[in-house]
């Protein structure tokens, strides 16, 4: 059964089941593609949302894969122009990057990965950068914004993966 083209995949099936396909799930669904499951989890896979109707209904969305080495470039106020190493790893969509530049290391928050869209936090000096970009393979374009309210500023960047960690 090719589920390579699915968007959207439905299961009810027991939990030795849902693990036995798990890892084909991950190798053969694109990055976006969202699973629902009606009772039964994916072991330490957690869910994207769960709700409960009666029984509890699970969502996962496939993520994009990100564990590795990348190198981000972007000009951003206050701080010009950055090149930054970022070491990810991930657990599905748990990601938690690392980041380094030439200044030094920096603080990232709130890290997220749903599916192909990547979103964290890079403090550098006193300044908080917020990422949202998209995964296209081996790389990443996006916003970084810079400030709040109308003094806020976007920054296109570009991220490309350079090897494993």
């Amino acid at each position: 059964l090719d589920l390579s083209r699915a968007s959207v995949l439905t299961m009810y099936l027991l939990p030795e089941v849902n693990l036995k396909l798990r890892p084909k799930l991950l190798r053969t669904l694109k990055p976006g593609t969202r699973v629902v499951s009606h009772a039964f989890t994916m072991g330490d896979w957690k869910p994207d949302r769960q709700v409960a109707v009666e029984r509890n209904i699970y969502l996962w969305i496939i993520p994009a894969e990100v564990a590795g080495r990348w190198k981000l470039q972007a000009d951003l106020p206050g701080v010009g122009v950055r090149s930054y190493q970022l070491d990810v790893r991930q657990k599905y969509q748990e990601i938690a990057p690392s980041v380094r530049s030439d200044e030094g290391t920096h603080p990232v928050w709130e890290a997220r990965l749903t599916g192909t869209a990547i979103h964290f936090v890079l403090i550098d000096g006193q300044v908080a950068h917020r990422f949202e970009g998209r995964v296209e393979g081996k790389s990443v374009h996006g916003l970084a914004r810079t400030g709040v309210g109308s003094a806020e500023v976007e920054t296109p960047f570009e991220a490309v993966w350079v090897g494993h960690l």
